[in-house]
C-alpha cells in the first residue's frame, strides 16, 4: 500500500495544483467578488501602493472608532467611512460613489481634507455612545440620575447652569401642560 501511495503521490499533486489553478485565476476571483479588478502587471506596483496606503489609513481610523465604541462591525465601520467620504466630497453624487473605488483619490482625501469631517463625526459617534451608556445606567440604577444631575450641575459654568435650569423648568411646564391636555381630553370623551 505504501509503495502505491508513493507511486501516485506525484499524480495527485499535479491534479490538486491544476484544480487550484483553475479556481484561483484572476478572472474567477473577480467573478466571485474576492477582488475588485484584475490588475495589469505594468500598473501593479502603483495600484498596490495606493491600496496599501488606503488600508493603513482605514485601519488607523477603524482603531479610532473602536476606541469610542466596540459595538460596530467591520462592515458598519467601512460603510461609515464611505459616508464620511461622500459627505466630504464636493462633486456630484454619482461621481462620489465612483471615486470611493479609487484608492488614490480616497487616500488623498484622507490626507488633505478629511480630518475635520472625521473629527466632527467621531465626536457625534462619541456623544451617541455616551447617551446610550447614560440611558443604560439610568435604567439600571434610577437613583443614579439624581446623583449624576447634581454632579453635572456642579461641573457646569454659570452660563451653562442657567441654561440647564431653564431647560428643566421648560420640561416641567411642558409635562404639566401635556398632563392637563390628557386630563381635558379624557373629560371631553366622558361627556
Amino acid at each position: 500500500m505504501k509503495l502505491r501511495e508513493e507511486l501516485l503521490a506525484p499524480v495527485y499533486h499535479t491534479v490538486s495544483v491544476h484544480f487550484a489553478d483553475l479556481h484561483d485565476t484572476p478572472k474567477r476571483m473577480k467573478d466571485k467578488g474576492v477582488i475588485r479588478k484584475v490588475v495589469p502587471w505594468e500598473e501593479s506596483r502603483q495600484i498596490f501602493y495606493w491600496r496599501l496606503r488606503r488600508r493603513i489609513i482605514e485601519n488607523q481610523l477603524t482603531k479610532r472608532i473602536k476606541d469610542i465604541t466596540t459595538s460596530l462591525t467591520m462592515g458598519q465601520m467601512e460603510e461609515m467611512m464611505r459616508r464620511w467620504f461622500i459627505q466630504g466630497q464636493a462633486n456630484s453624487e454619482n461621481q462620489r460613489r465612483f471615486q470611493w473605488d479609487s484608492d488614490q483619490t480616497v487616500v488623498e482625501w484622507y490626507l488633505n481634507e478629511a480630518e475635520d469631517i472625521i473629527q466632527e463625526n467621531l465626536k457625534i459617534l462619541q456623544n451617541d455612545c455616551f447617551h446610550r451608556q447614560f440611558k443604560t445606567l439610568t435604567n439600571k440604577f434610577p437613583d443614579f440620575i439624581y446623583d449624576a444631575g447634581i454632579n453635572l450641575v456642579q461641573q457646569m459654568s454659570s452660563e451653562k447652569r442657567v441654561e440647564f435650569i431653564e431647560a428643566i423648568s421648560n420640561l416641567e411646564v411642558s409635562e404639566k401642560n401635556s398632563g392637563k391636555l390628557s386630563d381635558d381630553s379624557s373629560e371631553n370623551s366622558e361627556s
